[in-house]
């Protein structure tokens, strides 16, 4: 007998974030964040958050992490980041470049330039400026396979691995919401 077209969709009742409620007896499972294969030991970076901003300060928040990979996927995931920095990088040099063209009339001068900068300067200034925001604010985010947040004595853990998320929870079955 089939469905009516009428009928809701179904929907996916798993979770898609952990609240440990205390951190200092959390166990992170040895079992690969992706593919959910036993592993021996976790891979420990430094994970960025959204900074805190206020009106000319902007304040990068961190928290030291260890997540279970195993050897493929430590190596994607470090792959991701490699390639990210390398982009950023790369901006970064050239917006240091456009800086220093900008502000130092000599080397506008030099190049042929005019003395006062174009708009077409800042406008080329302000995509780079704008790709770095957006791949520290949009893209970044997004290449993390497990995103832990830290408040008090209290983690949430998110992650598009339903199966992880099951591995939380039965490692630390009495402290898990």
């Amino acid at each position: 007998m089939s469905e009516s077209p009428y009928a809701p969709p179904q929907t996916d009742d798993t979770r898609r974030a952990v609240i440990v409620t205390d951190a200092s007896a959390f166990q992170m499972p040895h079992k690969c964040v992706v593919c959910g294969t036993d592993v021996s030991a976790l891979f420990s970076y430094t994970q960025d958050h959204l900074p805190l901003v206020g009106p000319g300060v902007g304040l990068v928040r961190t928290t030291q992490v260890a997540i279970p990979y195993c050897a493929e996927h430590r190596d994607a995931f470090q792959t991701r980041f490699r390639k990210l920095r390398i982009a950023q990088g790369a901006v970064y040099l050239v917006l240091l470049i456009c800086a220093f063209t900008i502000f130092f009339e000599p080397a506008r001068v030099s190049f042929g330039w005019g003395p006062t900068p174009g708009p077409v300067s800042g406008v080329f200034g302000g995509v780079l400026f704008l790709f770095l925001v957006i791949t520290i604010f949009c893209i970044k985010p997004f290449l993390y396979d497990v995103f832990v947040k830290r408040s008090g004595n209290r983690l949430r853990i998110t992650s598009r691995s339903n199966v992880f998320l099951r591995n939380v929870i039965e490692a630390n079955q009495t402290i898990t919401q």
